[in-house]
């Protein structure tokens, strides 16, 4: 709990100095970790009424440490989810399954409220306080499972129509930053919780106790996936001509497609001494606009900037992410 707690308030000073990010995504990242860090406190207070030779007595000093837990670990799942359903919406541009997950977030979120209301009021953790929550962790991981198997099959097709690498180490690096990209870990920690809840097994304390840690930093991770790209324009030689050209680039390591739009000719009469340059590819049938968000749009910043041509710049994506596996 100790060592969470700073990096979380690291990571949250790293995700601010950044200027390019978003205000609500600030907002909620900013919401994430400060809600998490209140549940992470609660559960350490939970834990010190446990190992405690004389624990407190009154019901509700002992149920208040548990419902602040079920509050702030549903907000936490609730508010990571959004990022995620919004990202499947970014991608997919499917308004209905993006509104049955919106519908599903918002109402596993009140069956949780619901029983944390209910179990301070009554003092008892039993009966309709663990109808709501048994109903609430269901939902919940049926809202995970839906999004986390979108977003993985929209990121699994773009991977697919890049150049495969043929090595354990690639594929098992892919397959990593698929699960904590598309929410698979966090989605198969609610599946696993639900699984001993219904059971009545102790092993849901434990799976329960991390699962607002393991929302948080999914979203950290998804913000970590995408680094910045080296400008291009370093590399670029004096004496090349600038043309008029528009990029749009997906890139999944060092592999990028790109799509150029010309209207200057590379080998003009004024610049005899420069060697032909060969076409570019052109864009395959499956690429759309879509599918040219860089990394950098899957951790929830801007869309790559295009710089037009005659700017001193070079007009190609210099502001694009890559996908680093």
């Amino acid at each position: 709990m100790f060592r969470y707690i700073p990096s979380s308030l690291f990571s949250l000073c790293g995700t601010f100095a950044r200027p390019a990010r978003p205000f609500l995504h600030k907002m909620g990242i900013a919401a994430i970790l400060c809600v998490d860090t209140i549940c992470t406190v609660a559960i350490g207070i939970g834990v010190c009424f446990t190992v405690m030779r004389k624990p407190p007595t009154s019901p509700r000093v002992l149920i208040t440490p548990v419902a602040i837990q079920i509050l702030t670990t549903y907000v936490t799942a609730a508010v990571a989810q959004l990022f995620l359903c919004y990202l499947f919406f970014v991608l997919t541009k499917n308004k209905i399954v993006a509104g049955l997950q919106l519908v599903l977030i918002l109402v596993h979120l009140g069956f949780s409220w619901a029983s944390a209301i209910t179990s301070l009021a009554t003092l008892n953790l039993g009966g309709i306080a663990f109808t709501t929550t048994t109903v609430g962790a269901i939902l919940c991981a049926a809202t995970d499972l839906s999004i986390s198997i979108g977003l993985a099959w929209k990121f699994w097709a773009m991977m697919a129509n890049t150049t495969r690498e043929t090595s354990t180490t690639s594929r098992v690096r892919r397959i990593a930053i698929l699960s904590v990209s598309s929410g698979a870990i966090g989605a198969s920690n609610t599946l696993l919780m639900m699984i001993l809840l219904l059971k009545g097994s102790e092993g849901f304390d434990l799976f329960f106790a991390c699962q607002g840690r393991v929302y948080a930093l999914t979203i950290l991770g998804n913000l970590l996936v995408g680094i910045p790209a080296k400008e291009q324009d370093k590399q670029r030689p004096t004496d090349q001509p600038e043309t008029n050209t528009n990029l749009s680039v997906v890139v999944f390591r060092s592999v990028a497609v790109e799509t150029t739009v010309s209207k200057t000719p590379l080998r003009a009469q004024s610049f005899p001494d420069i060697p032909p340059v060969p076409p570019l590819p052109r864009t395959p049938t499956w690429l759309n606009h879509r599918d040219s968000l860089q990394l950098h749009d899957l951790g929830w910043g801007p869309y790559g900037k295009l710089v037009p041509a005659n700017s001193g710049r070079e007009p190609a994506a210099i502001e694009n992410y890559t996908f680093d596996d």
